[in-house]
This record gives C-alpha cells, structure tokens and sequence, in this order.
C-alpha cells in the first residue's frame, strides 16, 4: 500500500520527535482518554448514590472485581496486539500489523462471549464471594447480569489504535461514548427510574458505540498504516500465542488486583459492614482518578518504546523511560497531594453521610501515601510488553502480587482494622515500586 502524507507522519513521529515532546503529546491524548473513562465509571456511582442510594452505590462498587476481569481480556489481548503491532510498523512491516490485529478482534469476542457465559452461569457464588451480601446483593446483581450480557461490547480497541500513532482518534474513542453515558444515565436513572439497570444499560450502549466507531477505524478509515481483509480472519497460533504470551502480565496484574479488592472488600465488610465497603468503594474511584497522569504516561511509552526497539533506537527508548519513570513520580507528589488535602469535598460528591465521610477521608488518605512510588511498577512492566519480553514482565507481576501485595494483605489486614487493611494495599504499592526500580536500574545497567 503506497504511503500516504497522513500515515508517514504519525509514523515519523514515532521515530524522530524529540522523546520529551512525543510522550507529553501521547500522555496528553492518553491522559485524556483515561480521565473519559474515570468520568464514564465515576458518573455510574454519583448518579446511583444521588439518584437511588448510597447502598446501591456501594454494590455497584463490589461488583467492579467481576467487572474488571472481564477488563482483564481486553486489556490483555489489547498490550499483547499493540505490543506486536508496534513492533511491526517498526520494521514496515505491514501484513503482520493486519493479521495481528484480525486475531485480537477473533480472540477478544470469542473469549467475551465465554465470559458472559460463565459469568451469568455463576453469578449468585460470585457476587456472594466478592462480598455482596445483604442490601447490597440484590443492586450488585441487577448491575451484573446487565453488564455481563453486554460483555462483547466493553472494548473499543483503544490499544491497537494508538499502537500506530492515532493517539486522537483514542481520544475520540472516548470522548463521544462518555457523551452518551451522561446523557444515558440521567435519561434512565433520573427520568425512567431505572436505577441500577439504567446505569448498567447506558454503560452497554456507550461501549456499543465506541465498539462501532473502533470498526469504522479499521474497515472504513483512509490513510491508515495497514489495511485489514478478510483473508486476516484466520487464527495463526504464532500470532495468538504471541499476542497472548506478552499480554499475560497485563491479565495477571488485573485479575490480581480484582483479587486484592474482593479479599479487601470482604475483610472491610467483616469489620465494618456495608458502610465500610461503601466508603471502600468512594475512595477507589477517587484514587482511580488522581492515578489517571501515571497511567496515561505508562500508556504513551508503550508504542514509542516498541517502535523504536523495533528500528534499533535503543537511545530513544531509554530516553523514553527515564522521562517516564520521572515524570509519573512527579505526577504522583501531586497528586498525594491533592488527595489528602481535597478529600473530603470530593467524598461529599458521592455522600453526605457523616460516617462514610468519615471512613471514606482516613481510606483515601492511606491509598494516597504510595501515589510517588505507585506507577513505577506497571511502567517497568509495561517496558518488558512492548519490547516483547514476556517472561520478564509476568516475573514482574507474579513477584508483585505473591510476594509483596498478599501476604501484606493477609498479615496486616487481618490483623488490625478498616484502615490497616487499606494501609496493608498502600504498603504493597509502595514495595512494588521499589522492586520495580531496582529491576529497571539493572536493566539500565546492562543496555549501556
């Protein structure tokens, strides 16, 4: 396919704009996106709290866990894709970007379709494991079953998307899917009194959309690096077992966070009951929100580290994660910052309920501790992904979680109160990230 203006320059960009100016760019139209989705996820919880109750809220929030495997997929078939993808363009190769990206298309809605199965099939055990007992059972499942009939839609291929530059049009991706949720959720919630059922079908409808501007991209959009036939729907187990090989750590690290907040959920509700869970459930949307510039960050380097490994610019990928690692540091002191000192006017958001207030405020002030340290575990990880280290990168996770965020979680939580148990998850943020420097300055070591 002849080159087109458009197309070399989202190309160029990625092998000759200055790094510094590249990654602010990409974590600017990454940080972005992401603060769409917080918006699309936070604005589910305020219009349920305001429009239904706190309670309901607060089921919505133990039922994030399951949600967030059913995440996991996306996001694993996603890094693995744009891992592959970006290493591709990086040696112009073309045909291997279209056929990487069929697969992830044929392995994303096989495996979405297993999960609502599944899903659905044992949601009653699940949510009763997850901690929604009580009052909240009945609101955490209505919100469940909906979601997980409409798991085929939770993915727009963001990744992917900006695994060959189009960094705005990911913004896009976002943008215009957020848009309906709002208007969704207050039509449904507000005026329908559909309580958590509207908000769950507003979620599938605005992920319906995202899901067919995704398809406009690749089937329809001029001036792209590559062009997908239906000659590429085919799995290739080369292809497969790459895209799932380098996206394994991503499933790992999710599914062990879905894991963390179901013990922590479930430890909160043994010593505080639903109240506890709730205000649980307030502070990590905040601390979701004050994460979003660390996480845009990690996204940004992913397809300027894999490019540039590919064409052999190993200066400018080490470039790339020094200035990383740095600024989602700096990003962290600020926003540590932001969290301990706005805390409560942002709880009072969600509730003014005195108690969850209270509880809410001393949660958010422990999670906000490790917010300096917080991303340098996932920017290290996301490194080992995009240049197709696999084993390094699930090493990373498995230690992570095994030696450092389950056993804090099991000895500390247990052993003490509602706050040790969050101060039990801050201490595992803040060893992961001292694991992770230290693996990355050997790394460092060995490439000079």
């Amino acid at each position: 396919m002849e080159k087109t203006g458009k197309k070399r320059t989202e190309e160029e960009r990625l092998a000759r704009e200055p790094v510094g100016r590249l990654l602010w760019r990409l974590s600017l139209h990454s940080g972005a996106s992401l603060l769409l989705y917080s918006l699309f996820t936070l604005t589910d919880t305020v219009f349920i709290a305001r429009g239904v109750n706190e309670t309901a809220a607060g089921a919505v929030s133990v039922a994030s866990p399951l949600l967030l495997l059913l995440n996991a997929v996306s996001t694993t078939l996603g890094a693995g894709g744009a891992s592959v993808i970006s290493r591709a363009l990086g040696r112009k190769d073309r045909e291997t970007a279209a056929v990487t990206a069929a697969n992830v298309f044929l392995l994303f809605w096989s495996a979405a379709l297993a999960v609502s199965a599944a899903g659905l099939l044992f949601l009653d055990p699940l949510l009763k494991g997850m901690g929604a007992v009580g009052d909240l059972s009945g609101y955490a499942k209505v919100y469940s079953k909906i979601l997980l009939a409409g798991a085929v839609t939770a993915t727009g291929f963001s990744s992917l998307i900006r695994a060959e530059g189009a960094a705005r049009f990911s913004l896009y991706l976002w943008a215009v899917p957020v848009t309906v949720n709002l208007v969704l959720d207050g039509i449904f919630i507000f005026l329908c009194n559909m309580g958590v059922a509207g908000a769950a079908l507003g979620t599938v409808i605005s992920q319906a959309v995202s899901l067919g501007m995704s398809m406009w991209f690749f089937f329809f959009r001029k001036n792209r690096s590559y062009v997908i036939c239906l000659r590429h729907f085919r799995l290739r187990g080369r292809i497969a077992a790459e895209v799932a090989g380098v996206g394994l750590s991503s499933l790992l690290q999710l599914s062990f966070t879905a894991l963390l907040l179901i013990l922590a959920n479930r430890t909160l509700a043994e010593k505080g009951g639903s109240a506890a869970v709730t205000a649980f459930g307030f502070a990590q949307k905040l601390q979701n929100l004050f994460f979003l510039p660390q996480s845009g960050i990690v996204q940004a380097m992913q397809p300027v580290i894999g490019y540039n490994l590919a064409g052999k610019e190993k200066d400018r990928v080490m470039q790339a994660m020094r200035t990383g690692l740095s600024g989602g540091s700096i990003f962290g002191l600020t926003a540590m910052a932001g969290m301990v000192v706005f805390r409560q006017p942002l709880l009072r958001i969600f509730t003014g309920q005195e108690e969850l207030l209270r509880l809410g405020g001393g949660m958010l002030a422990w999670m906000a501790a490790a917010f300096p340290v917080k991303g340098l575990l996932p920017s290290v990880a996301a490194y080992f992904q995009a240049a197709g280290r696999k084993k390094s990168a699930i090493r990373l996770t498995l230690a992570g979680f095994l030696l450092l965020q389950f056993p804090l979680l099991m000895l500390l939580g247990r052993a003490g109160g509602m706050n040790t148990t969050v101060a039990s998850l801050t201490a595992a943020d803040a060893a992961g990230g001292l694991l992770a420097i230290l693996l990355w300055k050997r790394e460092e070591k060995n490439n000079r």
